[in-house]
């Protein structure tokens, strides 16, 4: 039954450990099983968390320690007033050069589909990735020779480009641009490369700036993180980040500042935890710079939902790149990927647009 406002529950708690723990128990007496691309669930929709004036964690009840949370974070540190504590996010959340789309990774670095700190910090329209993509077949030469006629041709440059940048964007991009379309990026890669720059927009610190100039605005959101024309080439449809979009909410400028957040995806076991940690580094920053106090922190989350346990010896980076399909570029990680179903069928896909396009 759904209450009131329309959630199947809304719950909140000072404590983060508490406040799971509460939603743990309302999943298991309202929740569906389902089948799903990573393994079976179960779910509900329509749930609001709110981890209230957040200043507790609970660790120790927590699926995530603090050392595994902090690998997570990067590094965790205090804030400069000792009422207002939170953590520095590098690799995820922060606006740092590896962070950029435009960033081509060095071997034995973590790749993912997507990061919170690209789509919020450095919002491009996926301009970034063509460049990355670009730079990526200037390293490799000949890498997409004959890929348009032979298929262990296509799928072996698609493996090598892999470890550059994740596989998942490199089909993305090899579908949204087949070689005519790609002929003049390759030709002229700043091309890309000024898109890039013209596209660019942090948006993040545009929120901070609009809530900070008017307090009782509705406008400042951090908003969208997906890449639709990229993402959409694929079919079946591959990893796109379950954060929609977030809001700095309206008050009076001495208030304590709130935030909420919206995911078409939330998993309660390994997720919400890190979720709710980089929200409170995002509203720690935002506190700092526009000396406010951290109200409330709230997660609508469309589809709250709770997988199997994993094994008791997965670590923190072996949990986040099996949910995600991330890994760490140099070790042939793309190969394999690219011999599972669903990347296989999007490459033999795209290999066959590339037959049919190239003149």
């Amino acid at each position: 039954m759904t209450t009131a406002g329309g959630f199947l529950f809304d719950i909140g708690a000072p404590n983060l450990s508490d406040l799971l723990a509460e939603a743990r128990a309302r999943l298991a007496d309202a929740a569906q099983r389902h089948s799903t691309q990573r393994g079976a669930t179960q779910a509900v929709n329509k749930v609001a968390l709110t981890w209230q004036a957040p200043h507790a964690l609970g660790v120790g009840q927590l699926p995530w320690s603090a050392a595994e949370a902090s690998w997570y974070l990067s590094a965790f540190t205090e804030l400069d007033t000792a009422e207002d504590t939170g953590w520095y996010l590098t690799r995820f959340v922060d606006k740092r050069p590896e962070n950029d789309p435009a960033y081509l990774a060095q071997a034995g670095e973590l790749l993912f589909p997507y990061t919170y700190a690209a789509r919020t910090r450095y919002w491009d329209g996926g301009w970034g990735h063509l460049y990355t993509l670009l730079r990526a077949l200037r390293e490799i030469p000949g890498a997409l020779a004959g890929a348009h006629t032979a298929w262990d041709d296509f799928r072996d440059a698609v493996a090598q480009l892999g470890e550059r940048l994740h596989v998942q964007t490199v089909l993305s991009l090899l579908a949204l641009y087949p070689p005519p379309a790609l002929a003049p990026y390759r030709k002229n890669p700043k091309l890309a490369l000024a898109n890039a720059n013209s596209w660019r927009t942090d948006q993040f610190e545009q929120a901070m700036a609009d809530i900070g100039a008017n307090p009782h605005s509705r406008r400042a959101v951090v908003g969208p993180l997906n890449y639709p024309h990229l993402e959409r080439q694929l079919e079946p449809q591959m990893g796109k980040p379950p954060y929609q979009l977030f809001q700095f909410l309206p008050g009076d400028a001495t208030a304590p500042l709130s935030t909420i957040h919206e995911h078409r995806s939330l998993d309660l076991v390994g997720g919400a935890q890190l979720d709710f940690m980089h929200d409170l580094r995002w509203l720690g920053e935002a506190c700092h710079a526009l000396n406010r106090t951290p109200g409330d922190i709230t997660i609508v989350a469309h589809n709250l939902h709770e997988y199997a346990a994993p094994p008791a010896d997965e670590t923190i980076e072996q949990w986040l790149c099996r949910v995600t399909d991330g890994y760490r570029s140099g070790q042939g990680i793309p190969r394999h990927l690219l011999a599972q179903p669903a990347y296989a069928a999007n490459a033999r896909r795209i290999w066959a647009q590339w037959q049919q396009l190239t003149p």
